[in-house]
């Protein structure tokens, strides 16, 4: 039985008459999970990839609510034979669970896994007006498709998360994350060479909205002539978390001083803000802050040397780097203050030998780490809040390692590629919505941080009805759901596994082009998008290309070789879909052909020629 037909789906008062989900409610099986158990099923499958344990819990309510029935069924003969002694009937015995349930044993592990994959997969699956084919799949997909950026991102790579995916040549994952926490963009990859991941990089470069101010990475300014060739207005940074890691990690972290230290280098960097600084002490001093009781001047200091008043109250301190000067002068008094110090107990100093050499190639990178740009965003205080301070949402750094710590729960190790992929999609979005609906709190346009649930498309489901009887008439009845974010145009992106696959066939297609180390993709779709697409990245590359030709154009004529000049000119006007542009390229190509054209009547022309830019015309010239 399907409850789907085409694009049609039963109306909603019909298929309450058999509560199974359409997507569930697949052909050639001897069952299908209600409605209630498909729910959770999607609830649980995103963090233990459970579905043995979901097969073995259910099967155990089932034979607890076959137990239930079964004394149901006896206590109502004992009442009957109680109040008619004289009825001889016999009584059947109740039916075996096997019989109860209506087949020979509950579903699998393996099998609830299968019907999950297909499901998510399956079209309809989240069906709302203007796309009734839609699957859970796409819409996810298009969600993240959704997300914006215009202020700061971060992208690094994780390796536990991979760990989920059965595919041996699958190492890593490559995120982006925006600087309110939203996840922009997850893929599969086989190394951390840049290669793996410029494609991503170049769909996002022309996501509409993606216009992210600066990047935080954790080896800036390494593969800098790709993120400045895509991304020609972003900033680099190098990741403070990264920068002050690399050093503390060759402290002795079973020292005594160890914490005091790691409070004291991060101090070199950054500088409170005096107001807010101030203002969480006095709140410490009035018994607004913590467990209500007034803290004193010393026991202040002490929270603020052990590093636990910033712990617990960073959200109302803000900080700021310092000038790169200062920074340097501040890590070498830190250097001499820490480099000395001895712990009895384990009979050692506090510097190993790799910490000093660290400390001199952290300190060449002083200038990559300083702010360029507004980080701070104001956050608002919950309902009932008493302290009166101020609370503020930081956008500087490596956010996505904050991803990180959570994306390798989204399943377990070893799962088939394709249902790894569908669950780590299902808990990124979940991980997005949580974040986004935060910062409508903060900015006014919500009224919770807590979302209702992941569905959205129930949502427009009910904002297209209302709209529908307000045509009719019934214009008293307002949208439902008017925050519910409406799905964008499909922008071609990939994620995931399906990202790796398409992936495979470029690495194969372009291997020569990915040997030389390209800072754009060199895809056919990149390549052609890249011809016509008006953005400052595109316009840009076109520039720089216009530029090299007419080079090697006066090079090759001035080198006696006008057959050559020819040529490329004729293969260039193939290429081209301009259609004065590509004329005038094949008069240029005639023209060569003069024995009696010299090198400064062919400089002149192309100069004057549409084929190039005013940059590029000057340059040659």
């Amino acid at each position: 039985m399907m409850l789907k037909v085409g694009t049609r789906k039963l109306k909603r008062r019909y298929r309450k008459a058999y509560p199974v989900k359409p997507e569930f409610s697949r052909s050639r099986t001897n069952f299908h999970l209600g409605d209630t158990l498909t729910d959770m099923l999607q609830q649980s499958m995103v963090t233990y990839e459970n579905g043995d344990h979901f097969s073995k819990m259910h099967e155990n309510l089932l034979r607890a609510q076959h137990n239930e029935d079964e004394n149901d069924w006896y206590e109502h003969i004992v009442v009957y034979k109680k109040n008619h002694p004289s009825d001889t009937t016999s009584y059947e015995k109740f039916p075996s669970f096997e019989r109860w349930m209506g087949r020979s044993k509950f579903p699998s592990g393996e099998t609830i896994r299968r019907h999950y994959v297909q499901a998510y997969y399956a079209k309809g699956g989240a069906a709302h007006e203007g796309n009734l084919e839609c699957s859970r799949h796409e819409f996810r997909m298009r969600q993240l498709q959704g997300v914006r950026a215009e202020d700061n991102i971060s992208s690094d790579h994780t390796f536990k998360a991979a760990n989920n995916i059965s595919d041996p040549n699958v190492k890593m994952v490559h995120n982006v994350l925006t600087g309110d926490l939203q996840l922009a963009s997850f893929v599969y990859t086989a190394t951390t060479k840049l290669t793996e991941y410029l494609h991503q990089l170049e769909d996002l470069q022309h996501r509409p909205g993606f216009n992210p101010q600066v990047n935080y990475t954790d080896k800036f300014p390494d593969d800098q002539g790709a993120w400045v060739s895509l991304f020609p207005d972003c900033a680099g940074r190098l990741g403070i978390w990264h920068w002050l890691h690399r050093m503390l990690e060759t402290l002795r972290k079973h020292h005594k001083d160890f914490h005091r230290a790691c409070t004291a280098l991060s101090k070199t960097v950054f500088a409170y803000d005096l107001r807010d600084f101030e203002a969480v002490n006095q709140a410490l001093r009035d018994g607004r802050l913590g467990n209500g009781r007034p803290l004193t001047d010393p026991e202040i200091h002490e929270l603020e040397v052990s590093g636990k008043l910033w712990t617990r109250y960073h959200k109302h301190i803000r900080r700021f780097t310092y000038d790169a000067g200062t920074i340097h002068n501040n890590m070498q008094g830190w250097c001499r203050e820490w480099s000395t110090k001895y712990d009895e107990n384990i009979k050692d100093f506090l510097f190993t030998n790799d910490t000093l050499h660290a400390i001199d190639l952290q300190t060449a990178r002083i200038k990559d780490i300083i702010d360029v740009s507004e980080v701070y965003t104001t956050k608002r205080s919950p309902p009932g809040s008493t302290h009166g301070l101020s609370s503020y949402v930081c956008t500087r750094g490596e956010k996505v390692e904050i991803l990180h710590q959570v994306q390798g729960e989204f399943g377990n190790p070893g799962m088939s590629p394709h249902l790894g992929s569908a669950v780590a999609m299902e808990g990124a979005v979940k991980f997005t919505m949580d974040r986004a609906q935060a910062t409508a709190y903060n900015q006014r346009r919500a009224e919770t941080t807590k979302v209702g649930h992941y569905q959205p498309w129930l949502q427009l489901e009910a904002n297209n009805h209302v709209k529908r009887l307000q045509q009719m008439g019934e214009t008293h009845l307002p949208i439902p759901y008017p925050d519910v974010q409406t799905l964008g145009p499909d922008t071609g992106e990939k994620f995931g596994y399906e990202y790796y696959e398409e992936q495979c066939k470029r690495n194969e297609l372009h291997k020569e082009a990915y040997a030389k180390k390209p800072i754009v993709c060199p895809c056919e779709p990149c390549t052609n998008r890249r011809k016509t697409c008006s953005c400052a990245a595109c316009t840009k590359h076109r520039a720089s290309l216009d530029m090299q030709e007419l080079k090697d154009l006066d090079y090759q004529f001035c080198h006696d070789n006008p057959k050559k000049v020819a040529q490329r000119l004729y293969s260039r006007a193939e290429l081209e879909l301009d259609k004065g542009r590509k004329l005038r390229l094949y008069q240029l190509a005639s023209l060569v052909r003069d024995p009696m054209l010299t090198a400064a009547a062919l400089r002149q022309l192309v100069s004057a020629s549409p084929t190039s830019s005013q940059v590029s015309r000057r340059e040659f010239v």
